[in-house]
């Protein structure tokens, strides 16, 4: 699949992916007024404004989803590390 350096490597920027948008996620979350204050009540025209809390929601949402992905492609990439560390490649 990937080579010693690639699965490393990978590994390393999922675990830093993992940590960074994990907390992220919870302070946009948590209302952290420096986290997230792109947030504007927009509305088009005929429509009602989407109250904040709801765009809020849907980023952490979107956020814990990502963090999910990251999981997976680390597990894979430990998985991957730990064969060429088996193997002797690394």
């Amino acid at each position: 699949m990937c080579g010693p350096t690639g699965s490393t490597f990978c590994l390393g920027l999922s675990i830093f992916a993992i940590l960074f948008l994990s907390v992220l996620a919870s302070l946009i979350g948590g209302g952290y007024p420096y986290a997230g204050e792109w947030f504007e009540a927009k509305a088009q025209p005929g429509h009602e404004v989407e109250p904040l809390d709801e765009q809020r929601d849907e980023v952490v949402e979107n956020l814990w989803k990502t963090v999910g992905i990251y999981a997976a492609t680390g597990v894979l990439s430990g998985v991957m590390v730990f064969y060429h560390k088996l193997r002797g490649n690394l």
